[in-house]
C-alpha cells in the first residue's frame, strides 16, 4: 500500500456513507487539528501555520471526486509536481 492512498479510499467511502465534500475535506484538515489541540499551528492555511499543502486541479467543495485531482504537493517548503509525485509512488511500490 502506498502511503496516502488509503486516505483517498476513505474519501470515497465517506461519500458513499452520505457525507458531502466540505464535510469530508474538514475531516482531513480542521477536525484532526482540533482533536490534537493543534488549531493554533495546523488545520487551515494561514500566516504562521505549518504550510504543507495538497494542490488540487478542481474545487474540493464542489465534488468529492475533486479531492483526487492532485496536481502537486508543497512539503517542507518544496514543491512536488504531479510527475515528481508519480515517481515517488513508483519507487514506493517497487519495494
Amino acid at each position: 500500500m502506498v502511503a496516502g492512498a488509503s486516505l483517498h479510499d476513505e474519501f470515497d467511502l465517506l461519500a458513499q456513507a452520505g457525507l458531502g465534500p466540505l464535510r469530508i475535506l474538514r475531516s482531513a484538515t480542521t477536525d484532526p487539528a482540533r482533536f490534537l489541540g493543534r488549531e493554533a499551528d495546523a488545520g487551515t492555511v494561514e500566516v504562521g501555520k505549518e504550510a504543507d499543502l495538497v494542490l488540487l486541479d478542481a474545487d474540493p467543495t464542489a465534488e468529492v471526486a475533486n479531492l483526487h485531482a492532485v496536481s502537486g504537493v508543497v512539503r517542507a517548503g518544496g514543491h512536488h509536481d504531479a510527475a515528481a509525485l508519480a515517481a515517488l509512488k513508483e519507487r514506493a511500490v517497487g519495494r
